[in-house]
């Protein structure tokens, strides 16, 4: 009877010992929780990309892409063809062009140098008459050679004004076959893809015997310049971000630091978190910052790729 009294009596006792070191183990972990300091890093999502960012190159004009002169990853100079699309037509209309400017440059200068040495002429022939008018006044010259001579003076005259006429003529032809080159060169210009900058190729949209609308982007290229990281941060950190603060990058899952730099760049009002949402048009009511970070070495980082940006407040 004794025994059977003192085993639930034992039980009760131990359940009420484990108890209350529950109950202390619980506000222990509280008061701990509460004493943690607030972290000294603003984490947030971004990506990298060039400082310009990266550019989409268009065609002004429709065609068939013919030949690319710069690959992916080739860098290239400002100006620098980095593709043609065929132009076999606008090539031969530019030369034809050219070739009628060359003939018409010539038949003026022929035109000039005849009315420079007609000019000449018709100076001797002015002194020439001038002189047999003064000798036919004293009886010592016949009126014949002073006809003949004011003749010939005459007739240098009108040749010098028609040619006047031709040249006027000429140089208005020359004018206008000049426009029609101008403009045949820029329409042939039109066929070439330019680089609008230095940078590097990153990625051909259309490949050469591929047809190309008017406007339409053929070649992603990445800008020369600094490498920076575009990331978001969310609103209830915003204020903690300040020009200046270090920070270090890495890829997403992965916890090796592959960069560091420095915030250069807060956007001035928070907008909708969708640079990296998970699904298109995803219901949000967060709002986010654009921070930006300029990179220190960036060499080998991938364009475009996502990352997480750790940024101290220290």
């Amino acid at each position: 009877m004794f025994k059977k009294i003192l085993i639930p009596l034992f039980i009760a006792l131990l359940a009420a010992n484990c108890g209350g070191k529950e109950e202390e183990k619980e506000k222990n972990t509280t008061e701990k929780g509460l004493n943690t300091p607030v972290s000294d890093f603003i984490i947030g999502i971004g990506k990298i990309i060039p400082e310009q960012q990266i550019i989409q190159v268009a065609t002004p004009t429709s065609g068939v892409l013919q030949t690319i002169y710069k690959q992916e990853n080739e860098t290239f100079q400002k100006g620098e063809v980095l593709a043609s699309l065929s132009n076999e037509l606008e090539a031969d209309e530019l030369k034809e062009s050219i070739s009628r400017t060359n003939i018409q440059n010539q038949e003026l200068k022929v035109a000039q140098a005849t009315i420079a040495e007609y000019e000449s002429n018709l100076l001797n022939a002015q002194n020439l008459f001038n002189r047999l008018k003064s000798l036919y006044d004293k009886g010592a010259e016949t009126k014949q050679n002073l006809e003949n001579a004011e003749a010939n003076f005459k007739t240098l005259q009108a040749n010098i004004y028609r040619l006047k006429s031709q040249i006027a003529v000429a140089q208005s032809k020359l004018t206008a076959t000049n426009l029609n080159t101008d403009f045949f060169k820029a329409k042939l210009d039109k066929t070439k893809i330019i680089a609008p900058c230095n940078g590097k190729v990153l990625e051909w949209e259309i490949q050469p015997g591929e047809g190309i609308a008017a406007q339409q982007p053929v070649v992603q290229i990445a800008p020369s310049g600094n490498t920076i990281v575009e990331c978001e941060i969310d609103e209830s950190l915003a204020l903690k971000a300040k020009i200046g603060q270090l920070v270090e990058v890495n890829y997403l899952g992965a916890v090796e630091v592959i960069a560091k730099g420095k915030v250069y760049f807060l956007s001035d009002y928070l907008r909708k978190k969708s640079m990296f949402s998970e699904q298109s048009g995803e219901a949000e009511d967060r709002r986010v910052r654009i921070v930006k970070v300029r990179l220190e070495n960036p060499q080998g980082l991938l364009f475009n790729a996502k990352v997480e940006v750790k940024i101290s407040t220290k």
